[in-house]
């Protein structure tokens, strides 16, 4: 099971997990309230399975055949 770390600063900023900001609180919507954060809460479960680094991306190139046919079904 996950759990949300939930820190109230005194000058009334609050964080989960230690580094995802709460920006806006209490939006009113149809069933309840949002609220907005500015990262992303990620399950621990799930981090073994991520890539380690962000910055990297990885491309590959798949040559193709297409056979062209102006019949048309």
């Amino acid at each position: 099971m996950s759990y949300v770390d939930v820190i109230c600063y005194s000058q009334g900023q609050i964080r989960l997990n230690g580094d995802v900001n709460m920006t806006q609180l209490d939006i009113p919507a149809n069933n309840g309230y949002i609220h907005y954060i500015d990262g992303l809460l990620t399950p621990e479960s799930l981090l073994p399975l991520l890539p380690h680094r962000c910055d990297v991306t990885a491309q590959r190139t798949i040559r193709v055949s297409i056979a062209h046919s102006n019949k048309l079904n």
